[in-house]
């Protein structure tokens, strides 16, 4: 195979160049299989693999794509909603596990294999398990970014935080071979707020095979925008990316793209999120993305590029609708203060089952002396509010009802506080300004300053941490002692 270039977590994956190592009956069914990859028909990719696997079983192209296609499938079952049963989950990931393993036994000599073996292992949430083969790969190739940035990773998700940093200064101190390595270097400057590095690095993931599969927009047109000025007849199309606690975090660069007068088309973002954008930016038209055209531009940008773009290098303050009115500036002298709680984020979202709390540890929140608690999860069917009820204790008013993210950022503000997982509402909470407590699991996300209480991102941000791996337990124990000391203060927010 000619060319490799990494995916989901660092998985090395490759190129449609290796078709050139792929001839006679097979080119065909390997054509299809690579094409409907591409395309995300991974069940249709899987039938064509097979049907190589039957000319040679023990083809390493077909092995190393195979397995790649089977791991999405796997990881896609896995995640979906309404969820699949605990037999086909097992199913799969036997598969997808006997194909990736037998990639690696087919090149013994190739460290790429061994470390996809790792980063399976470690995405399906055995981060001891992934440490071995990661092992193997850099006993294979001792400069093997990806290997030492997933292997901090998983050291430090198990509390192992030296060995953690040891390996993450060793994935900087290699040059990078390919995109994936860049991107595993830009989560760990960025981890350490080495901005400069950091943004310029992380524009690496557009070269990124499983970054483009999940994120890529074959829809945009235009050239990406690097930064120069734009003519008369020239305009950005700025577009969202990932989840929308992104849009929200990374908008306050469009106030900056104002700021130096880029002609801007549009902004793009989802549906939840247009009168949020709107009421920030009223003067830019703002489309929903799957469901508006947008007006003619020229050039675009992702918001996440933006800072790298501009050299704005450190965060600055954010930007919230001016539209918003707090309804409680100062904390009531006598009776409760309302304290908003959201709990858990997107279900499905792959990262969900490691950050949101379990329904059971909001008891350890329950009947903290002058708090009304508020939820606010968006929930239309009422489950959280009965949830809430029912682990919080006697004092939990009713939940406001809202249907977008704008109606989200008035509930906050008619509260005194906010807790928070790490979720959209974080960064919902953290823009409007109100103190919010956030809830973190203890290998804290690359945005996150792993050292400390406070963020750049938001001056309102109280980070609270688990204490140990998976320890919410100890996490929302630091929680209720730090609300319990501010609600005895009683200052004025």
């Amino acid at each position: 195979m000619k060319r490799r270039f990494v995916g989901r977590k660092g998985a090395i994956v490759g190129g449609k160049e290796s078709l050139a190592a792929i001839s006679g009956e097979m080119a065909e069914p390997m054509r299809k299989a690579l094409e409907a990859t591409d395309a995300g028909d991974l069940l249709t990719a899987l039938k064509y693999f097979g049907d190589c696997a039957a000319i040679d079983p023990l083809n390493k192209a077909v092995l190393y794509f195979g397995s790649d296609a089977a791991q999405r499938a796997y990881f896609n079952l896995k995640h979906q909603d309404p969820p699949p049963t605990p037999e086909q989950v097992a199913g799969w990931r036997s598969a997808a596990l006997a194909l990736t393993q037998a990639a690696a036994e087919a090149d013994p000599d190739d460290p790429v294999p061994a470390h996809n073996v790792g980063r399976f292992i470690q995405d399906d949430g055995d981060d001891a398990g992934s440490i071995p083969w990661y092992r193997d790969a850099l006993a294979l190739d001792n400069t093997l970014v990806e290997s030492y940035g997933n292997v901090g990773t998983a050291l430090y998700t198990m509390g192992d935080t030296k060995g953690a940093e040891l390996a993450w200064s060793k994935c900087v101190a290699f040059d990078a071979k390919n995109a994936s390595g860049r991107l595993a270097q830009a989560y760990v400057w960025l981890r350490r707020e080495q901005w400069t590095e950091g943004w310029i690095a992380l524009n690496a993931r557009w070269a990124d095979a499983s970054f483009m599969a999940n994120y890529g927009r074959k829809d945009i047109h235009g050239k990406m925008w690097t930064g120069q000025p734009l003519t008369k007849k020239q305009a950005l199309l700025v577009h969202g990316e990932q989840g929308l606690g992104d849009h929200v975090q990374f908008a306050r660069y469009i106030r900056m793209l104002q700021q130096l007068q880029i002609p801007i088309a549009a902004i793009e973002t989802r549906a939840p999120l247009k009168t949020w954008m709107e009421a920030c930016f009223p003067t830019i038209p703002v489309v929903i993305r799957d469901g508006d055209a947008p007006p003619f531009y020229t050039h675009h940008a992702p918001m996440i590029s933006l800072p790298g773009i501009l050299h704005a290098d450190a965060p600055f303050g954010p930007i919230a609708p001016p539209t918003l009115i707090r309804t409680r500036t100062t904390l009531p002298t006598t009776g409760n203060v309302r304290v908003g709680i959201v709990w858990y984020g997107t279900a499905g979202n792959q990262a969900d089952a490691i950050r949101s709390l379990p329904s059971e540890a909001l008891a350890g929140l329950a009947n903290i002396a002058g708090i009304e608690w508020v939820p606010l999860q968006f929930d239309p069917h009422g489950i959280a509010e009965l949830t809430a009820k029912a682990w919080l204790g006697a004092s939990v008013a009713d939940a406001p009802v809202y249907t977008d993210v704008l109606g989200l950022g008035q509930a906050m503000l008619d509260c005194d506080a906010v807790v928070s997982v790490d979720t959209l509402a974080c960064h919902v909470a953290g823009s409007v300004g109100i103190p919010t407590f956030v809830l973190h699991r203890f290998n804290r996300e690359w945005r996150w300053n792993q050292h400390s209480t406070r963020t750049p991102w938001y001056a309102s941000h109280t980070l609270v941490t688990q204490p140990a791996p998976n320890d919410w337990a100890g996490c929302i124990a630091a929680c209720r002692t730090q609300l319990e000391a501010w609600v005895a203060t009683k200052d004025a927010v």
